[in-house]
């Protein structure tokens, strides 16, 4: 790949998922074959190792939506109020029926 490929590619590259750095950079396996990985500069981890560049970007960037994507979900699930939890998993043990919340007793 030439210089204006390897920067192309490299501007393809989506900020670390871990760290949110946005300076990452492909870097060759030095062994056995010829692998490759996304590499972030700041936290120093790596992203899967694929033979080819395109595909170590592809699956670095993959990766970075997947937990993107994981941390919705979990914003999604603490959002629930407490009326929502208690139909999905019941009332809590040892909370009474008639119990009254703090929140409805200040004026």
């Amino acid at each position: 790949m030439g210089n204006l490929g390897e920067k192309l590619l490299e501007d393809r590259i989506e900020r670390c998922p871990f760290c949110g750095f946005e300076d990452g950079e492909v870097r060759f396996l030095p062994g056995g074959g010829r692998y490759y990985y996304v590499y972030c500069n700041c936290c120093e981890c790596r992203g899967p190792t694929c033979p080819t560049k395109v595909k170590a970007v592809d699956a670095w960037n993959e990766s970075f939506q997947e937990l993107l994507a994981y941390i919705d979900r979990l914003e999604d699930k603490t959002a629930y109020d407490n009326e929502s939890l208690e139909k999905l998993y019941g009332r809590p043990r040892g909370l009474r029926s008639d119990a009254v919340s703090v929140a409805q007793t200040e004026d």
